[in-house]
């Protein structure tokens, strides 16, 4: 029955294959049960046997190992079946037992990579989580490390540096546009409208009242519409109207708003 494992319509070295074959046959070591590790004769995973995962229906498809047999087990079935289930199975109990050559991590890690992207790429695999996610509600530590995650001023920086000079391709450019079409523009808060008013700005804006990064600043702290301010400062070098002057509680005496203390800072 173990001859089977031959025709598994899988890329395989027949080599090792064999190997693993003979390995498992030539066990007629006994070992006292709590020293052993139970072993599928016929791997259980998806790509292989799983009608053979019980046991005890399938008595025949197991074999107790010592954990160093164990291990040789799973090695021979990763040498046989390179990019299978059993790469994953064997470099999972490589790194539990922290025992592996560095040519075989190196393979095996490669090997797992791989095969996780084409996992991930796989988009029947993506639906089926969608539709089991959909609509369960998230759970309450969840909806905490989404909102508790904050990015540092440094995390920033590295993320504007290592985007600088990068190109959008015509792809991407397109990709993009085709996942939001449809989609409404949540409304601007007004910390947003801030700082994307004081990124414009070229200059700070100094009054006699305080020192303020945009219009827009100037306008949520003092209630004051902003259009007021900027006409000023395209106007530093007139003489101020008493009209505004009242909505800065400020007394003129023939002075330019320069005068008053209306100034363009760094």
């Amino acid at each position: 029955m173990i001859h089977i494992l031959f025709l598994v319509p899988l890329y395989k070295n027949e080599h090792n294959l064999s190997r693993y074959i003979r390995f498992i046959q030539n066990r007629k070591t006994i070992y006292e049960k709590y020293k052993t590790h139970r072993h599928h004769i016929l791997p259980k995973a998806y790509d292989f046997f799983p009608e053979f995962k019980d046991l005890k229906i399938h008595k025949w498809n197991y074999t107790d190992l010592s954990p160093r047999e164990h291990y040789i087990a799973h090695r021979l079935l990763y040498r046989a079946f390179p990019g299978s289930s059993q790469t994953c199975a064997f470099y999972n109990m490589a790194n539990e037992q922290k025992r592996m050559s560095s040519k075989d991590y190196e393979q095996a890690k490669l090997l797992h990579i791989e095969k996780l992207i084409k996992s991930n790429q796989n988009p029947e695999r993506n639906k089926k989580i969608s539709m089991s996610l959909s609509g369960k509600p998230k759970t309450q530590t969840h909806i905490d490390n989404m909102m508790g995650h904050i990015v540092t001023a440094e995390s920033r920086e590295k993320i504007r540096i290592g985007n600088l000079g990068k190109i959008m391709s015509v792809e991407s450019k397109k990709k993009m546009s085709i996942s939001r079409t449809g989609m409404k523009k949540k409304p601007l808060s007004i910390s947003s409208k801030e700082n994307i008013a004081a990124s414009k700005m070229v200059f700070k804006i100094i009054t006699p009242f305080g020192i303020f990064n945009s219009f827009a600043h100037f306008q949520s702290l003092t209630g004051i519409s902003g259009n007021i301010l900027k006409n000023i400062y395209r106007n530093l070098d007139k003489i101020s109207r008493s009209k505004n002057l009242e909505l800065f509680n400020i007394q003129n005496n023939n002075k330019t708003w320069l005068e008053l203390g209306f100034k363009k800072g760094l």
